[in-house]
């Protein structure tokens, strides 16, 4: 069936056609991107690694190098979802009930609902208890270099402002350092730690003073420094969740509907860009990416997902490719070549696709 066996093919012929985008890059160089359009992604080299129902009421939140699947049931128990199904991540029980998973290579960091941090190094290996996160206020973890960098929000005047920060505390536990204010949803990447710059304080009353920002940051010093620049200080509505969501890891970094039309894919060594159109009335959902490798789902405002794509990216070959698929949730996960993606049966059972592009 189409999607067992797939793979990225050599770097095609790429088209010639030039875009010119809202974006900048600190020197004041313009981002422009070759549009390129996707073709079939053919059945080669690329392994089915899973494709198995996980339980009901299971959640995926990750994925391991080797493709096998990470995520939560029902329990909030940590578990693997394999090519034979679900099973415990641990040979005993998760120590607490877990309430959201980060993946860094083959090592798996949770939190729980005490915002406690757990490192898990192996199935076989015991959890081990770190530091401590913010009750709420953070969103997805970056870990890097023995620390753990999220963003937190910081209520002014009465809760009619905040101020948004990247702040990074040792996994070991100490001391919470600012890292950027302005700034938040860090990433960890080949060129530095990257997030999204916004006002230093902004209004909890105005939804299009949220929306405003000054584009992507790279952080270093205490402070953030501009590394793309967007030309306007607001987003449309119409982007979607635009660079609020925007995904960088390895030397891929992406940019849904943020000043183009479809996914902006950017090379973060050489700097070169792409733009890879969505299908009519759609747009690119944020998407998954580690290395050179991105893969995205597609949905219609306000990310209603669409359930028959899955769209690959490369930017070491610079080669769009699309997989017919069946995809209810429009983020597809990533972890070096592995791709995983998920979809629910009426019932609530959890089925679970995964593969390994070469």
């Amino acid at each position: 069936t189409p999607g067992t066996r797939a793979a990225l093919a050599p770097a095609a012929a790429a088209s010639s056609t030039k875009i010119t985008t809202r974006w900048t890059w600190a020197n004041g160089t313009k981002l422009t991107a070759t549009k390129v359009t996707p073709t079939a992604l053919p059945k080669s080299a690329c392994t089915l690694k899973v494709k198995h129902s996980q339980g009901k009421g299971a959640m995926q939140y990750g994925v391991l190098p080797n493709g096998v699947g990470l995520g939560l049931s029902r329990t909030g128990q940590l578990q693997q979802f394999t090519k034979a199904g679900a099973k415990p991540y641990l040979k005993g029980r998760t120590p607490t009930e877990m309430y959201m998973i980060t993946t860094v290579g083959k090592t798996v960091y949770g939190t729980n609902a005490a915002a406690v941090l757990y490192r898990f190094d192996g199935p076989h290996a015991a959890p081990k208890r770190m530091t401590t996160l913010p009750l709420w206020g953070y969103d997805d973890l970056a870990i890097t270099g023995g620390r753990v960098y999220f963003t937190r929000t910081v209520f002014l005047d009465g809760d009619k402002k905040m101020r948004q920060e990247v702040v990074s505390r040792p996994l070991t536990g100490g001391a919470i350092r600012v890292e950027a204010v302005g700034a938040r949803s860090p990433r960890v990447t080949d060129v530095g730690i990257l997030a999204v710059g916004v006002p230093a304080v902004i209004s909890t009353a105005d939804y299009s003073d949220q929306e405003k920002l000054s584009g992507i940051v790279k952080l270093g010093g205490g402070k953030a420094t501009p590394f793309l620049k967007f030309s306007r200080s607001t987003l449309a509505a119409s982007v979607g969740e635009g660079p609020w969501n925007f995904a960088a890891s390895g030397r891929t970094l992406t940019l849904p509907q943020a000043g183009t039309a479809g996914q902006l894919v950017v090379n973060l060594r050489t700097k070169r860009a792409w733009n890879i159109p969505s299908g009519k009335g759609s747009t690119p959902a944020p998407a998954g990416v580690s290395g050179s490798l991105a893969a995205w789902g597609e949905a219609r405002p306000p990310m209603d997902p669409i359930t028959n794509k899955v769209y690959f990216f490369d930017v070491d070959r610079g080669t769009a490719r699309v997989l017919s698929t069946r995809i209810d949730f429009p983020l597809p996960l990533a972890n070096g070549r592995a791709v995983t993606w998920q979809t629910w049966r009426a019932d609530g059972t959890l089925d679970v696709t995964s593969i390994a592009v070469k």
